[in-house]
């Protein structure tokens, strides 16, 4: 409904008033019933008009929350955890890692040569050759 359509519905309705609290029967018999079928018939049209765009509204709003849920719903498909599955696949990461922590301890096991130097060494090797006690160093 643009300005002049709602001044026009306004003017009729107000004059009609006016008519009827003055007592004016001859300007309310005067005022032609088409001109009020016609300003009535305008409310009637913008009414609907009002309706068809709540309606849209209402259904766009209704698109709008369903691509929400399905949007949510695909990415808890894609996001979301089995736990159970989750927990046996730490469970062989925790496993492989300390095989692999066992067998580079295995390799690399130190003995008592790898706290010496080799002069130490040497006169433990030499006090065993000699039979003297081979840990007693100088």
């Amino acid at each position: 409904m643009n300005r002049r359509e709602a001044e026009g519905a306004l003017k009729v309705l107000r004059d009609m008033e006016y008519y009827l609290r003055t007592n004016d029967f001859e300007r309310i018999s005067a005022m032609s019933l088409a001109e009020l079928d016609e300003e009535l018939n305008t409310l009637v049209r913008v009414r609907s008009q009002a309706k068809a765009r709540t309606l849209r509204m209402e259904t766009h709003l209704t698109r709008f929350d369903d691509f929400s849920v399905n949007l949510k719903r695909l990415l808890s498909i894609n996001e979301d955890i089995d736990v159970a599955e989750v927990v046996m696949q730490l469970q062989e990461h925790e496993n492989v890692y300390q095989m692999a922590l066992a067998a580079a301890a295995r390799a690399m096991q130190p003995t008592l040569f790898d706290f010496y130097d080799e002069r130490m060494i040497f006169d433990i090797f030499w006090n065993f050759l000699h039979r003297k006690n081979p840990f007693h160093t100088r």
